[in-house]
C-alpha cells in the first residue's frame, strides 16, 4: 500500500488534487480550438476556460465550472492544462480571467509566461 501511494505522489505533475484529496487528471482537459476554450466534462456538464490567441499570445478571458463541481479542483485542472499548453506552444499569457490570474499568482512555475499587455 505505501508503494502505491508513493507512485501516486510521483505522478502529481499529470494531476491536480482538490481539497477533498480527489484526483483530477489534467489529461482529461481538451483544447477545443474551434470554440477557443479548454474543456473538461463533469458529469455531463462542461467546465471551460475561454481564450483568444493573437500575435504569439494567449489571452484568457473567463473560466467557469458547473456549480455542483465548484471547489473540487476542476478550475485548477483547466488552468494547469491551459498554461502547460501555452508553455508547450511558446505563447505569452495574458491572464484577464481573474481565476487564471490567481492560479498563476499561487503557482510560481507559471509566472514567467505572463505578458504585461
Amino acid at each position: 500500500m505505501p508503494g502505491d501511494f508513493l507512485g501516486m505522489i510521483r505522478e502529481h505533475e499529470a494531476c491536480v488534487w482538490n481539497a477533498q484529496l480527489q484526483l483530477f487528471p489534467v489529461n482529461s482537459v481538451r483544447n477545443n480550438e474551434d470554440a477557443s476554450r479548454f474543456e473538461i466534462d463533469v458529469d455531463g456538464e462542461l467546465g471551460v476556460s475561454q481564450y483568444h490567441r493573437r500575435n504569439g499570445k494567449i489571452i484568457f478571458t473567463h473560466t467557469e465550472v458547473p456549480r455542483k463541481a465548484e471547489g473540487k479542483g476542476i478550475g485548477n485542472a483547466l488552468a494547469k492544462a491551459a498554461l502547460d499548453y501555452a508553455r508547450s506552444e511558446g505563447l505569452r499569457v495574458v491572464p484577464r480571467c481573474p481565476f487564471i490570474a490567481a492560479f498563476i499568482k499561487r503557482h510560481r512555475e507559471y509566472q514567467d509566461l505572463v505578458d504585461d499587455e
